[in-house]
């Protein structure tokens, strides 16, 4: 498993020596003006994060 490096339909799949995935790059997205977007990593992300989030009645 530890040689193993592959691409799947979800993601690519690599584990370390502890078994912890790391191929896998996560993504952290976030509803801005109704559209989901993504807000980091830095190079994928199309708008900046918005911290903290709005209240519900500002939204």
């Amino acid at each position: 498993m530890l040689k193993l490096k592959i691409k799947t339909i979800f993601s690519d799949y690599a584990v370390d020596e502890r078994g912890y995935q790391i191929a896998n790059k996560g993504l952290f997205v976030q509803w801005q003006d109704g559209q989901k977007v993504v807000v980091w990593p830095d190079e994928l992300a199309s708008a900046k994060p918005r911290f903290p989030t709005p209240a519900w009645s500002q939204r």
